[in-house]
């Protein structure tokens, strides 16, 4: 079996298979593979949110995507940190820190 690949499914639910496939189409479009999508249906509810890393700036670079936009299209906010509080009943809140500066406007 020495065919070529031409096919690629990616299977899964919303944000993630759709990043996934965008990044492997990205990748092999050019050389032919056709990336197909299975989406299965969304576990999220109107109060869900997605939480991208500083990192992610670099997948919307490889997608050619300007990261303005994303959050403008997305009705996004940039977010340097989360804070966690009262996990274990008894210690204190803490913020985990995802980039080194603030966003434009603090």
């Amino acid at each position: 079996m020495s065919r070529a690949i031409e096919t690629v499914a990616v299977v899964g639910r919303d944000a993630p298979v759709w990043i996934a496939a965008a990044a492997l189409h990205r990748a092999v479009g050019k050389a032919g593979v056709k990336v197909q999508v299975v989406e299965l249906p969304s576990l999220l509810s109107p109060v869900d949110v997605y939480a991208a890393l500083p990192s992610i700036r670099g997948l919307h670079q490889l997608l050619g995507l300007d990261d303005p936009m994303v959050l403008a299209a997305a009705d996004g906010v940039p977010v340097v940190g989360q804070r966690f509080s009262n996990w274990s009943g008894a210690a204190p809140p803490f913020v985990h820190g995802h980039d080194d500066s603030p966003p434009p406007g603090g």
